[in-house]
C-alpha cells in the first residue's frame, strides 16, 4: 500500500496544479515495477475521480510511467489521428475526457476506453474501420479487471459510439433507422450514446453544424424513448 501512496500523493499534487517534489518522483520510479493489479486499480480509479484526469494521465506519459499503469492508453500515442488538431489517438482521447465532468463518471470511462481499439485496427488494417469492435472487447475485460461499475452501459456505448457520428455525416435517417439504432444500443443507453458522440465530435473539431446534427438526433431519440 505504501507504493500506491507515493503515486496518489504525486497525482494529488498534479491534480491541484502543484509541482511533484523530486524525492517523490524518485520513489515512484524506484517502485513502478512492483505495482500489483490491485495497486493499478486504485491509481486508475483515483485519476478518473479527480478534477483533472487529463493532467494526471499526461504527467504519467511525460514521465514514462503510463505504460506501467495503463499500457493500452500509452500505445495510442503512436497512432496518428490524421485529421483536425490532434496529432495522435492519445491526444484525442485526452481531449474527449477533458470535456466530461466528474458528475458523469460512466461517460468518463467511455471516453477513456472508446478509442483503445485504434491501435489494433491501425496496426492490422492501417485504418480505424474496426476500432469500435476492438475497443469493445478491451472494455469488457478492463471493466472486470478494474471492477468498474455499470459495465453493461459503458461497454454498450463504446461498442456503438460511431453510429451517431454516421448520422451526423448523413442526417437523413428515417424513423425506422433511428428505432434500429435504439434497439441496437438499448433504449436505456441510447441517449447517453448520443451524448457521448457529441463530446467525441466536439473534441475532434467543434464545428457547429456537425454538433447541431448530433443534437438533432438526440432530440429524436429522446422523443422515441419517452414514448416506449
Amino acid at each position: 500500500m505504501k507504493i500506491v501512496n507515493y503515486f496518489l500523493d504525486a497525482l494529488y499534487q498534479i491534480d491541484n496544479y502543484e509541482t511533484v517534489p523530486y524525492y517523490l518522483e524518485s520513489k515512484i520510479k524506484d517502485y513502478i515495477n512492483f505495482l500489483s493489479t490491485e495497486d493499478v486499480k486504485i491509481i486508475l480509479n483515483f485519476i478518473m475521480q479527480s478534477e483533472n484526469p487529463v493532467r494526471c494521465f499526461k504527467y504519467l506519459r511525460k514521465n514514462r510511467l503510463l505504460s506501467k499503469i495503463f499500457i493500452y492508453l500509452d500505445m495510442l500515442y503512436n497512432i496518428p489521428q490524421k485529421k483536425h488538431k490532434t496529432k495522435n489517438a492519445f491526444e484525442h482521447t485526452m481531449n474527449v475526457l477533458s470535456l466530461i465532468g466528474i458528475e458523469n463518471m460512466d461517460l468518463r470511462w467511455v471516453a477513456l476506453f472508446h478509442d483503445l481499439g485504434k491501435y489494433d485496427s491501425y496496426v492490422i488494417y492501417r485504418n480505424f474501420n474496426n476500432h469500435s469492435k476492438y475497443s469493445y472487447n478491451l472494455c469488457l475485460n478492463l471493466c472486470d479487471i478494474f471492477n468498474i461499475n455499470n459495465k453493461d452501459k459503458i461497454c454498450a456505448i463504446v461498442k456503438n459510439h460511431m453510429f451517431p457520428l454516421d448520422y451526423q455525416r448523413n442526417p437523413n435517417w428515417t424513423n425506422k433507422a433511428i428505432h434500429k439504432f435504439i434497439n441496437r444500443v438499448g433504449k436505456e443507453y441510447a441517449l447517453d450514446t448520443v451524448n457521448f458522440a457529441y463530446y467525441d465530435k466536439k473534441a475532434e473539431n467543434n464545428i457547429r453544424q456537425f454538433l447541431q446534427s448530433i443534437l438533432k438526433l438526440r432530440d429524436k431519440v429522446y422523443e422515441i424513448v419517452k414514448k416506449t
